[in-house]
């Protein structure tokens, strides 16, 4: 339960499991310690628009937890939804907020990020390596298909015996290249 200034009048049992601690600690300010610097502001707001509007809020935060936690954890990714109760122990107060931890969601969100950011990586690279194989096979492909219809065409009785040499070298070199390439793919 908090005030609308997000003092804590009231932690539950789940409350205080959560972050490693009694709850007379979390009282008062000891949850606004716990949340980390830069979520303090979304934090206040949130607790105070609640307070002020009756509309519940959803805020994400990072929460500094006790040592004495079982996974170890210091710096916790939690989710608080809180809402204004109009009756209860603390009906006064008028907020009550639920946490809950929110660290394996993170960290499976940051999982698929990277595994999407490779699969991009790898995509990229895929297309640079085809981009390279086909001007590989179309370079070598353009001489043997121009000088071979240069041989096969009507100028052909025109060419000299060296040209004609020449360009079935250019072929032969052409189509050694080509087989270079297919064996080393």
């Amino acid at each position: 339960w908090h005030d609308r200034n997000g003092r804590v009048v009231d932690a539950s049992v789940s409350a205080t499991r959560l972050l490693g601690s009694d709850p007379a600690r979390l009282h008062g300010h000891g949850l606004l310690e716990r949340v980390h610097v830069a979520d303090r502001p979304a934090f206040l707001k949130a607790v105070s628009d609640v307070a002020a509007t009756g509309h519940p809020a959803t805020v994400p935060l990072r929460l500094h937890v006790e040592a004495g936690r079982v996974d170890g954890a210091r710096l916790i990714h939690a989710e608080m939804r809180a809402h204004r109760i109009a009756n209860g122990p603390h009906a006064a107060t008028a907020v009550v907020a639920v946490t809950r931890d929110m660290t394996e969601h993170h960290r499976h969100a940051e999982e698929l990020e990277r595994a999407r950011a490779e699969a991009e990586r790898a995509d990229a690279i895929k297309g640079r390596f085809l981009a390279n194989v086909t001007h590989e096979l179309r370079t070598p492909l353009n001489a043997i298909i121009g000088f071979s219809e240069v041989l096969a065409g009507e100028g052909a009785p025109s060419l000299s015996a060296d040209q004609a040499r020449d360009y079935a070298g250019i072929i032969g070199a052409s189509g050694h290249h080509l087989l270079g390439v297919v064996n080393t793919l």
